[in-house]
């Protein structure tokens, strides 16, 4: 079974889940999610409502994000786009690490810091 959508569905609700309860947070900086497989999925957003990111295969993604419902949601647009994938809120703020439980039992890591490296 290829996990790869849902890991990359579960990986963008997580960072709109980060960006929604904190979106000053991430603004400028980086949302970094170190994946069960050893890959590192790094994450920006943007004030005007895009965000770009390089998955953990070395993939570029693009695409937008909105707030919607009190959640918030991020469109992918590249690659092929997609669904928006939306996420409950929480607060974190750079500096923070967190895990975050995946479909497939196991758990990525995630922490947003300073700057974009």
């Amino acid at each position: 079974m290829n996990l790869l959508p849902i890991i990359v569905a579960t990986t963008l609700a997580a960072y709109a889940t980060a960006a929604q309860s904190a979106p000053n947070a991430l603004f400028g900086n980086t949302l970094q999610i170190n994946k069960p497989d050893g890959t590192i999925a790094k994450f920006y957003i943007n004030e005007d409502h895009s965000y770009s990111a390089t998955a953990g295969d070395g993939t570029p993604i693009a695409g937008t994000w909105s707030e919607s419902s009190g959640e918030l949601c991020f469109t992918q647009s590249k690659p092929a786009p997609r669904i928006a994938q939306c996420g409950p809120l929480i607060t974190e703020s750079v500096g923070d690490v967190w895990s975050m439980a995946l479909p497939n039992g196991k758990s990525s890591t995630l922490r947003i810091i300073a700057g974009r490296p």
